[in-house]
């Protein structure tokens, strides 16, 4: 069975990152206006399900538009263990699961990252850490990913029709085994696939709601900046087996034209 990577999960690339400018100048009529954050104040380490910040994605923002093309270069996947075909359902679908919350960890996601020498430079210069970098893009691209579903509720209403759809290929697979028929390679692997896709849901459906309107009040920009080709983030194959197909960043664009309502 082939192993099941990120997909990239996080679908954004990871590079070095230039200088945020500041607004310092103020009309002399009105009072002095909060300063952005400068990258190395803004862009730190943070959990996944920290509410993003206004200044954390207009400097990410300004930074990447400085880069050739003005684009994110890309991750490089990091491939996951694959599971034992000895397992029982449950055991193949926690191993998925599993899978998946490893996949997205600065942890995993940083031993993607091979910048060049002159991004290095770049990084070190504006005193932005790596591992910063990777928390911020992680969790830019979950709320992304998020937003591009829909409504908080309609990411909700996703996860619980995958679990669904993973208990019911579980019941499937005990019904032929029960049968004396044999499991096709095919339906465990969809078994596995949607139980990465159900947990991914799960982790999109933890992601704070600040942070999903952040990203679509900047989803225009954001479109523009992050890469929608990336290797591995390509959606799931459209399986007879599975219904539930992932989004990646190409969804912005149509997000953008039809913006979903907010609770």
């Amino acid at each position: 069975m082939r192993p099941i990577t990120a997909w990239t999960f996080c679908i954004l690339g990871l590079s070095g990152f230039c200088g945020c400018q500041q607004e310092v100048s103020v009309p002399e009529t009105t009072e002095v206006e909060s300063l952005r954050l400068s990258p190395h104040l803004a862009i730190i380490e943070r959990p996944l399900h920290e509410p993003l910040t206004d200044d954390e994605v207009s400097c990410f923002i300004e930074l990447v538009r400085s880069f050739p093309g003005g684009k994110l270069p890309e991750l490089s996947q990091v491939p996951s263990g694959s599971s034992g075909d000895s397992q029982s359902p449950e055991e193949l679908a926690q191993a998925a699961r599993q899978s998946i919350r490893d996949s997205l960890s600065v942890d995993t996601l940083i031993q993607g990252w091979s910048p060049t020498t002159s991004v290095r430079r770049t990084i070190q210069v504006e005193q932005v850490e790596p591992r910063a970098m990777v928390s911020l893009m992680l969790r830019l691209s979950c709320a992304v990913a998020a937003d591009a579903i829909g409504s908080p509720r309609d990411v909700r209403a996703q996860r619980v029709i995958a679990d669904e759809k993973v208990d019911s290929l579980i019941r499937r697979i005990y019904a032929l085994q029960q049968a004396g028929r044999s499991v096709s390679e095919p339906l465990l692997d969809s078994l596995h696939e949607n139980a990465a896709l159900a947990e991914y849901l799960t982790i999109l459906s933890e992601i704070p709601d600040e942070s999903q309107q952040l990203v679509a009040d900047h989803r225009e920009a954001l479109a523009v900046i992050l890469p929608t080709n990336s290797p591995g983030a390509k959606p799931l194959e459209d399986r007879a087996e599975s219904q539930i197909t992932p989004v990646s960043l190409e969804s912005i664009d149509t997000a953008s034209k039809s913006p979903h309502p907010r609770r």
